[in-house]
């Protein structure tokens, strides 16, 4: 009896584990051919709230990007974020930015539709104590929208959602966790796609 006990613990606690796994979904995407190109120059933009999430992703994107042979900026580099910025300041900055270093197009990473629930999952008793597993899980879930501008052309070539969730979401470095999962989604539409 003892061992049966041990091993439904072990089994609820492993069930618990892969519950907190985060997922993205595949990614939607359309293209405008009048603005498509092989894009060899982005800069990634992703401006939050949270600076650290901000530049983390606006890294892994960069990483993904130069492992493909796109030489790639982020705007956390060329745009200080020390500064709040009127959006006439920032089409400045960002105009000069494209013209001196030949940009191409440019990446705008948004997160849209985010949600959360708080959810309670108890297991059965364990061991002769009378003791029972209890976990609270965060549920988060997080469209994320993607648009590929031609700063050549004047459009929008390309733009794409991806949906992240996670079952035991515990904080920013989750949410990191789900961006890094879809930009590798993201990598390999954009190939597909021909953009890059």
């Amino acid at each position: 009896m003892k061992k049966i006990i041990i091993i439904f613990t072990i089994l609820t606690i492993f069930c618990l584990v892969l519950c907190g796994c985060e997922e993205v979904s595949t990614v939607e995407s359309a293209i405008d051919p009048i603005y498509t190109q092989k894009f060899n120059t982005l800069l990634v933009m992703f401006r939050s709230s949270n600076l650290r999430v901000s530049q983390k992703t606006e890294k892994i994107i960069a990483e993904c990007l130069e492992e493909n042979k796109i030489k790639t900026y982020t705007s956390n580099k060329l745009i200080p974020f020390t500064k709040q910025y009127s959006q006439n300041e920032l089409a400045s900055i960002v105009k000069k930015n494209v013209k001196e270093k030949n940009i191409d197009g440019i990446l705008f990473v948004n997160i849209k539709n985010a949600k959360s629930e708080n959810k309670n999952t108890v297991a059965l008793p364990v061991g002769s104590s009378g003791g029972v597993i209890a976990a609270k899980l965060n549920q988060i879930s997080i469209d994320i929208e993607l648009t590929l501008h031609n700063t050549k052309k004047g459009g929008i070539a390309w733009k794409g959602v991806i949906k992240g969730e996670d079952n035991n979401y515990k904080g920013e470095d989750d949410l990191i966790n789900i961006m890094e999962m879809a930009i590798e989604k993201l990598v390999i539409k954009l190939k597909k796609d021909k953009l890059i």
